[in-house]
C-alpha cells in the first residue's frame, strides 16, 4: 500500500545473499506480485533457494503473473512465455520494483520505492503482457 508524502527510497543488492533478502521482502510483505523474469538464470543461480522461495510463495497463497522464458515452478501461477533470451528479473510488489541483474557474476539487484516508477514498470507490464 502506498502512503501518501513516503519519502522515495532506493537499496542497491550484490551478492546471492543479498539478492535473497530481496525474495525474503517478496514474502514478507504478503502480496500478489507481477514478476518479468529469466526462470532459466535464476534456477542457473539459485538452483535449491529458487524453488525453495516458489514453493513457500504458493504456500502463503501469495498470487503471481509471470513472464518468462520457460515454465514457471508453480504452473497454477498465470504465466506467458517469451521466447526472448534475457539475463534480469523484474517482481513489481508492495509499491516496490525489485529489479536484478543475473549475469554470470555477482547478482545485482535494485528495489526502487516510488510511486511513479511503480506505475509506469506496471503500464510496461501490462503492454507486454497484452502483447503476448
Amino acid at each position: 500500500c502506498n502512503v501518501i508524502g513516503k519519502k522515495p527510497k532506493i537499496e542497491i543488492y550484490s551478492g546471492k545473499d543479498g539478492i535473497k533478502s530481496v525474495f525474503e521482502d517478496i514474502l514478507r510483505t504478503n502480496e500478489n506480485f507481477l514478476c518479468i523474469a529469466s526462470k532459466n538464470n535464476l534456477t542457473k543461480l539459485f538452483k535449491l533457494y529458487f524453488p525453495y522461495f516458489v514453493k513457500r510463495r504458493v504456500k502463503q497463497n501469495i498470487k503471481a503473473k509471470i513472464i518468462t522464458d520457460g515454465l514457471p515452478y508453480d504452473k497454477t501461477s498465470e504465466y506467458k512465455i517469451i521466447k526472448q533470451k534475457f539475463k534480469t528479473a523484474i517482481w513489481i510488489y508492495d509499491g516496490k520494483i525489485a529489479m536484478i541483474s543475473l549475469g554470470e557474476k555477482e547478482p545485482l539487484g535494485i528495489l526502487i520505492q516510488e510511486k511513479n516508477f511503480v506505475d509506469t514498470y506496471r503500464m510496461i507490464f501490462d503492454i507486454m503482457w497484452n502483447g503476448i
